[in-house]
């Protein structure tokens, strides 16, 4: 794994490392280094000139213009570096951003094109898919004693080909492939380009409808029907510690699959005398994956009605939650979630319906979500995660962005299908995050940090929301 984070946003085009920041900062160090040699230089008394040390004779003030001189080379060289440092990584950004949205507007028009052909190429796509999809069912049957063999056969292709699904070709795959899926539908539709591209515009197109659609095909198959949900306070506790900077965030994110009650969200309770209660949200991700609602709210139910921006089932059961733990529209709050969670706490806060004071989302799909506030969001992704791709292109460009690659061979060596969406990988890239020598970082790291100052006590709950079916 490497160690290296790329840090985007805080309202600049700028990509850099962490390490090109930590150079331009150390040069500029020594850039008023210099500067402060040559003032103290030029307080010395003149050479011939009485003083308190005795009259200078005139070759001491030919060293100290030569001295002067050298100071003034150092100064005007650390200031060029540090600023081409800086300006490169603007530039890189820059460079960047264009290739991207060159590579978007392609894709958008490739979307396009088969869409409008897919009248043409269906039949006999489905003719091929049918043909080719029997052979290998009938080819892996009779190679794993018969048709009950097939979903195992098929499970275990996909835990060899690991690799494949976490390249981060792969992942940027996905995201312009969700980007470009409006267009596909449009041209289906036989709407003009155009129109489609103003339907984009105008904020009716994305990621959302896309969701949406996909909400509407499968709820004609029994599928992601959203339900109502349940809540209950599990656990209320006190802690003297609140957390500092990220990776204690991610510490405090509940976890359902090693809970005792399953609990999918925490609330912390900030009291100091003489001010409001603030509170700290922590969001767990999805728990079941199956396109069926049963009990489980966190699930793939939700994970479409929240990309689509609807009330999604864990959405219900948090807004719950915190009504019942006291969070006001007054109240400050900070929002933490991984996955799913990091979804929720995107819509908590765009919602308006908070007075959010920060949020914080891990390995979460959450680019096409805006949250329009005036505090800061830091979203931590690595390269190979795919499930951040399926947010597609980030609306929110003052949103900091931390990103790691953090893959190798190890990384493959046990039963973990995506490795690079672990909490325990986002721990690691978060401790990174938290030494980083980036202005922007730390400031909004700082920021969200002074909701627990000055906490005389912490008060936390946990929560466990559960789905009704009639």
């Amino acid at each position: 794994m490497a160690d290296e984070i790329t840090i985007t946003g805080g309202g600049s085009v700028a990509v850099a490392t962490d390490e090109l920041y930590r150079l331009a900062q150390c040069l500029e160090v020594v850039r008023d280094y210099a500067w402060e040699g040559k003032r103290e230089l030029f307080r010395l008394p003149q050479p011939g000139v009485d003083a308190a040390v005795g009259v200078l004779p005139a070759s001491v003030g030919w060293s100290l213009s030569v001295l002067v001189d050298e100071l003034n080379h150092v100064e005007t060289i650390s200031a060029e570096n540090a600023f081409a440092l800086r300006v490169s990584s603007e530039a890189y950004g820059f460079s960047e951003r264009v290739v991207t949205s060159t590579i978007e507007g392609l894709t958008g028009i490739l979307g396009y094109g088969m869409g409008f052909l897919a009248p043409l190429l269906m039949l006999n796509t489905l003719r091929c898919l049918a043909l080719g999809g029997g052979v290998a069912f009938l080819a892996l049957a009779a190679a794993n004693g018969g048709p009950e063999g097939v979903p195992t056969a098929i499970n275990s292709w996909l835990h060899d080909n690991r690799e494949m699904l976490n390249n981060p070709a792969t992942v940027e795959l996905i995201r312009l492939a969700m980007m470009s899926s409006d267009e596909a539908a449009s041209g289906a539709a036989k709407i003009p380009y155009g129109v489609s591209e103003a339907f984009e515009g105008l904020g009716l197109a994305g990621v959302s409808s896309s969701a949406l659609l996909a909400i509407f095909a499968g709820n004609k198959f029994g599928l992601f029907a959203e339900t109502p949900v349940g809540i209950r306070q599990t656990s209320t506790t006190r802690t003297d510690q609140p957390p500092h900077g990220l990776a204690e965030r991610i510490e405090r994110l509940p976890d359902p699959k090693t809970n005792d009650s399953g609990e999918q969200f925490r609330i912390d309770r900030y009291s100091t005398p003489g001010r409001p209660d603030r509170f700290e949200v922590y969001i767990a991700g999805t728990v079941d994956f199956s396109p069926v609602a049963g009990a489980e709210p966190f699930d793939l139910t939700s994970n479409f009605h929240g990309m689509a921006e609807l009330p999604a089932g864990s959405y219900r059961g948090l807004e719950r939650a915190l009504e019942i733990a006291g969070v006001t529209r007054e109240s400050p709050v900070v929002f933490t979630g991984h996955s799913q969670g990091g979804l929720l706490a995107a819509s908590l806060a765009a919602s308006g319906n908070y007075n959010t004071h920060g949020v914080v989302t891990i390995g979460a799909p959450t680019g096409h979500i805006a949250t329009g506030g005036s505090f800061p969001v830091i979203a931590i992704e690595h390269t190979e995660d795919l499930v951040p791709a399926l947010g597609g292109r980030r609306e929110d460009l003052d949103a900091i962005v931390v990103r790691r690659a953090v893959l190798d061979e190890e990384s493959f060596s046990g039963d973990i299908f995506f490795p690079a969406h672990e909490r325990t990988a986002y721990a690691e890239t978060a401790k990174i995050a938290d030494a980083a020598d980036n202005h922007s970082l730390r400031e909004a790291i700082k920021t969200i940090d002074e909701i627990s100052a000055d906490a005389r006590s912490t008060q936390s709950t946990t929560w466990l929301a559960k789905r009704v079916h009639s």
